[in-house]
């Protein structure tokens, strides 16, 4: 017992009888990196930063996310909505600029599709919403310019009223994608790039 609270004593800037106090331990800012795009962002190396909050439902659910950042020529930006801690699963958007064109590749499930973003050519910031649809059978993922125009019907990829919907490709390149196994998101690139980012919100579409 006499050496239990000798223990104490000698502990008591960083313990309190077995219960860490964060301030002297510097529990409290473990990984904290602060905002990025006025969301906090905690770093996980690599350039590579995960948001705070999660998906409802464990990621079963249907969320939407806003961004807008600038994308130089031969830059890329990686964002990542329902994956795991490490960023390594859910559905991947590839935005990368060749040539003054934007392309945005989607990946999920190891099934990928590209799109030319001819909107963007030559333009910055990019203005970005997303909805990811996590409560169907297989995921629904649904991709607008944030200022709009913000269609959710099948066909809108082709008549420039959404810069991406997945049910229009339906059968030739989502076939069975299946679900998003996580509820984190994030992003992979230069975070200085990054004007603003809000999610998760509850969904625009009810599709």
């Amino acid at each position: 017992m006499k050496n239990f609270l000798t223990l104490c004593l000698i502990t008591t800037f960083i313990f309190s009888c077995g219960k860490l106090v964060g301030n002297s331990t510097g529990a409290n800012d473990l990984l904290s990196d602060g905002l990025i795009g006025g969301s906090s962002a905690i770093s996980i190396g690599n350039s590579r930063y995960i948001f705070e909050g999660s998906a409802r439902n464990s990621g079963q659910a249907a969320q939407n996310y806003k961004v807008i950042f600038n994308l130089n020529e031969n830059q890329d930006m990686d964002f990542y909505i329902h994956s795991d801690r490490k960023l390594e699963k859910g559905g991947q958007f590839h935005f990368s600029r060749i040539g003054g064109e934007v392309f945005l590749d989607i990946i999920i499930n190891g099934k990928q599709d590209r799109k030319k973003l001819e909107i963007f050519k030559n333009t910055n910031p990019i203005d970005i919403e997303i909805d990811f649809h996590n409560d169907h059978t297989d995921v629904h993922v649904l991709v607008w310019r944030l200022s709009g125009p913000h269609e959710d019907q099948e066909g809108c990829s082709f008549s420039n009223r959404c810069l991406y919907n997945t049910e229009d490709f339906a059968l030739d390149v989502w076939l069975g994608i299946g679900k998003a196994q996580g509820a984190y998101w994030g992003m992979q690139g230069d975070r200085n790039s990054i004007l603003s980012i809000v999610g998760p919100n509850l969904p625009r579409s009810n599709l």
